[in-house]
Parts: structure tokens; C-alpha cells; sequence
């Protein structure tokens, strides 16, 4: 089990409750007791969200920065669609699989009237797992994630120099860029326990293997924390064990 906390309260105080509509069709093809594939397309509207601006240097048009305002008054618009297919074979017996393909956009509505690569964007997504069932009550899986890298600005150094403060270069919008390709690995273990009144499962699992970190911040250093010039990059979470237990009855 892991627990992030991250404290928004200084500029989220006021903010109400996001509100999403969704429209989701899908079709389910069974070619045997086990196998199913399937095919699901879906459109989702979120209404309440803060809202982002992109404010031009005043000599330099191309470069500039990104601000966030919330403000319960004026609220911002995001959109995700997108396409899955999935084939999975059930934990029926020895050998099962699953694999999935995900085909999405994910856009924010910015102040200047435009729509932009939202941040978490991963666009083309293929998830698979491989797992195996033993002594009926133990099981062992392999999980790979892969996907297109995040999208991100590149920081206009140059103009950040001159500045002292973090420039993008927005000439062509926000969130042009990718970066590389995401790999991710997990190995898992299920322990089932029978008993009359139900059963418990308890697990191990160690993701990100390979221990890729990626960039979800960056920013110029004006030289207090880091060097002067350095751009610093916050880097998410890497390699992980982690375990737990689910309870049926």
C-alpha cells in the first residue's frame, strides 16, 4: 500500500467538486468459455476545471509562460475520447493473458481560446499481462505498460537566462513536444486462503522494475536550491514493492 499527499490548499480552497459527462459504447465478442475480445469507444466533458494561461514575454512573443487561475467563476473545459480494444483470456485455468490497446486524446481548453495537449496525455497506450495459476491457490503475473512518452514545452534557456525566471518557448502552443517512450514492468504474486465464510487474497507486487523515472516538472533555477542556469526536473516515483490483501465474502 502507498499513500501520495500532496497539499493543494493554498489555491484549491474554493474550488467545487469537478463534474465529468461521459457517453461510452462498447461490444463484447466471447470466442470461447474463456476468450473475449472487445472493442469500447468513449467521449468525456469535464466543465470544472481551473483555468490556464499562456502569457507572451513582452518582447518576445514566442516565449513566455504558463500561469493557473481558480476561480469558482471562471471555470475551464477539458475533453478526453478515445478507442480500446482488449482480448483477454480468464484466470480459468493454468495460463491467462490479457491484452489491451488504448487510442486517446486528452485536450484542456486554455484562456486564449484554444485547445492544448493536456499534461497526462499518453495518446497510444498497449497495457499486457501474463500470469500463470498453480497449487489453486497461488498465481504469478508479469504486467508491461507501454506508451508514448508525456507531452511537455521545451524551456527557452536564452529567454530564461535573460528573465531569471522559467520561459517556454509557446510560439508553436503548449505541450508540442514528447518525451520518450514509457516502458513499464511489474511482477505480482496472489496467495488465495479458502474458508467457509469466504476468502482472503494476499499479494506482492514490485512495479516499475526497470526503475523509469519519469518527468512530470521542470523548471530554471535561478540559483537557490540548484545552480544558476540548471534546469531542474522533478522525477515521479521509481521502483516500488508494495503488498496488500482483499477480503471476500
Amino acid at each position: 500500500m502507498y499513500i501520495d499527499y500532496v497539499d493543494n490548499s493554498i489555491f484549491l480552497w474554493d474550488v467545487e467538486l469537478q463534474r465529468n459527462y461521459q457517453i461510452v459504447a462498447g461490444y463484447d465478442k466471447q470466442f470461447s468459455d474463456v476468450v473475449v475480445f472487445g472493442v469500447e469507444a468513449y467521449y468525456k466533458y469535464y466543465d470544472r476545471e481551473p483555468l490556464y494561461s499562456l502569457i507572451p514575454d513582452n518582447s518576445n512573443a514566442s516565449v513566455g509562460e504558463r500561469v493557473i487561475e481558480v476561480n469558482p467563476d471562471h471555470f475551464s473545459k477539458k475533453k478526453a475520447y478515445g478507442l480500446e480494444l482488449y482480448l483477454h483470456k480468464k484466470k480459468l485455468d493454468k495460463f491467462y493473458y490479457q491484452v489491451s490497446y488504448s487510442l486517446f486524446n486528452v485536450l484542456r481548453l486554455y484562456e486564449n481560446g484554444k485547445w492544448y495537449n493536456d499534461d497526462y496525455n499518453l495518446r497510444n497506450s498497449l497495457n499486457m499481462i501474463i500470469g500463470s495459476n498453480f497449487h489453486r491457490s497461488h498465481r504469478i503475473s508479469v504486467r508491461m505498460d507501454l506508451s508514448e512518452g508525456f507531452p511537455y514545452t521545451q524551456i527557452d534557456k536564452t529567454a530564461s537566462d535573460a528573465y531569471k525566471r522559467t520561459l517556454y518557448a509557446i510560439g508553436d502552443g503548449w505541450n508540442v513536444k514528447r518525451r520518450n517512450i514509457r516502458i513499464k514492468l511489474a511482477l505480482r504474486y496472489d496467495a488465495t486462503f479458502y474458508l467457509k465464510w469466504g476468502n482472503i487474497t494476499c499479494y506482492l507486487e514490485v512495479e516499475n522494475i526497470l526503475n523509469q523515472r519519469d518527468v512530470f516538472f521542470e523548471y530554471y533555477s535561478i540559483g537557490e536550491s540548484f545552480p544558476e542556469g540548471e534546469i531542474v526536473n522533478h522525477l515521479s516515483r521509481g521502483f516500488i514493492p508494495m503488498g496488500g490483501f482483499t477480503v471476500d465474502f
